[in-house]
């Protein structure tokens, strides 16, 4: 039989499970609101990312295409030099072909003498 001390053992055992199960089910419902915050970021923090790659990739097709450019510019400079060069040539050829030693000159554009802002060597067209 049972008696009145195990009795009250048996009632203080189930006070405690229905305290502890009360204060699981509270942590429960805390963690189930952070998790729901995680989330919510998580989320945003995808958008974030998702942006940048298409940035970065906005950007790097923006370079290339830039560096096509710049190669576009540089061999049209090139063959401008090289067009000069055949040109030089040609006209030291016609004058000193009795001379095999003699130099062919080189014509190279110096940065600095080369002035866009003069347009004094050609016609001046005034559109307005």
């Amino acid at each position: 039989m049972l008696n009145i001390e195990q009795v009250r053992l048996l009632e203080e055992r189930v006070e405690r499970v229905i305290s502890r199960t009360g204060e699981l089910q509270r942590e429960n419902r805390e963690l189930r609101e952070k998790l729901e915050g995680y989330e919510g970021r998580i989320q945003e923090l995808e958008a974030n990312i998702e942006q940048f790659v298409s940035g970065q990739a906005e950007i790097e097709q923006g370079i290339l295409n830039a560096l096509q450019k710049l190669d576009e510019v540089e061999d049209a400079v090139v063959d401008g030099v090289q067009e000069d060069r055949v040109v030089v040539e040609d006209e030291t050829d016609d004058g000193n072909d009795s001379d095999d030693g003699a130099e062919v000159a080189d014509t190279t554009i110096d940065e600095e003498s080369v002035d866009d802002s003069d347009e004094s060597s050609g016609p001046e067209l005034d559109i307005f």
